[in-house]
């Protein structure tokens, strides 16, 4: 299946980094953060519980742990779950492997009630790193390396303890601090980053790359993706027009250049124009998402379209638009049933919160 999960950096901190990798939102310092508990351990894949989780979309594992980096996992053994793993947007957890894991609990904020409430007394996998035996070491020095930064109040003395990374000979250890030098935003970084562009030999090393100089302050970037969108490669275009959107996500300049993209021949590259469109909060982009559902033969647009809607909170959906999505609850795809309830229920507590304030 096409991934076409936004800003998700599937290495470390530069793109074709060969071993170390990891898939979750934002980089692997992000990840470490953002997450209750992070172990090392293996996953055995179990059978989801069909009164809680529907099993084409949820995978349930559990994770024997080796070692924990942070927050508290007491259990030899504790019980996981990836709610969205057979989606663009899953984790792809290997069970041949130990893995480094990034969990959450129910107790995490910006989890949203109904995720709590599935959740119970399991972890949910936020983050997943691949990771070789040899590669251990060096992962936990990166660890105390963040650590160590994380002690730094001091701008002048955060800059003194990362730029040395530059030229670290460990590429594990480098990227782990290339992601707190970017936090930084330091333009010592820019004639790095400038090399890089200039030795990267995929698309994807390119994009980021190119990423990474926006954020330092190169204002030739827009226009360089502008001209790189349409690309002959489907999945190219997707991760063009991803990254362009993530440099611009309030800027509705970038829209019609955007919009070329809602009758692409590939169903994928429409949905992610479209959807990009709905962010951009455009006009006619939530019929379009509309259309896109009830029309496409594809499983994956379709299911990428409906979780926008269901994300999109801040969507005012009309009484014949309610009425369609209402349709869907008895779709013969569970996933598109599932989630046209969610957005029905929200609507529904919407319109009650907003009748009791009248």
């Amino acid at each position: 299946m096409r991934r076409l999960s936004l800003f998700i950096l599937a290495i470390l901190g530069a793109p074709g980094f060969c071993w170390g990798t990891y898939n979750g939102p934002g980089g692997l310092p992000h990840g470490y953060d953002q997450s209750d508990v992070v172990i090392l351990g293996k996953a055995e894949r179990v059978e989801s519980d069909p009164k809680y989780d529907d099993d084409s979309i949820v995978s349930n594992y559990l994770v024997s742990v080796e070692a924990v980096y942070k927050g508290v996992a007491s259990e030899s053994t504790i019980p996981c779950v990836d709610f969205l793993a057979h989606t663009s947007a899953g984790r792809n957890v290997p069970t041949d492997r130990v893995c480094v894991f990034f969990l959450k609990t129910a107790e995490s904020e910006r989890m949203s009630e109904s995720d709590r409430q599935r959740l119970a007394d399991r972890y949910l996998i936020h983050g997943v790193m691949r990771i070789e035996p040899e590669e251990v070491p060096a992962f936990e020095t990166s660890i105390e390396r963040i650590e160590t930064y994380r002690q730094l109040t001091d701008d002048d003395a955060k800059r003194a303890f990362l730029l040395p990374f530059l030229k670290e000979e460990d590429l594990f250890v480098q990227n782990m601090m290339l992601q707190e030098i970017m936090q930084l935003r330091l333009p010592e970084a820019r004639p790095y980053y400038e090399q890089k562009l200039l030795e990267a030999e995929r698309e994807s090393q390119t994009l980021w790359y190119l990423r990474q100089l926006h954020f330092l302050g190169d204002t030739t970037v827009a226009d360089t993706l502008l001209a790189r969108l349409h690309s002959p490669d489907a999945e190219n275009r997707v991760d063009v027009m991803n990254t362009l959107y993530s440099l611009n996500e309030r800027d509705p300049s970038i829209a019609p250049e955007i919009r070329k993209f809602i009758h692409d021949p590939d169903e994928l590259v429409a949905t992610n124009a479209r959807t990009i469109l709905l962010r951009l909060q455009q006009p006619d982009a939530l019929e379009l998402c509309l259309e896109m559902i009830q029309n496409s033969e594809n499983s994956t647009a379709r299911y990428n379209s409906i979780h926008h809607l269901n994300w999109g909170t801040r969507l005012d959906f009309t009484p014949e638009q309610l009425a369609l999505i209402q349709s869907w609850t008895n779709d013969e795809n569970e996933s598109i049933a599932r989630v046209a309830g969610f957005i029905l229920e929200r609507e529904a507590k919407k319109a009650a919160k907003l009748s009791q304030s009248e």
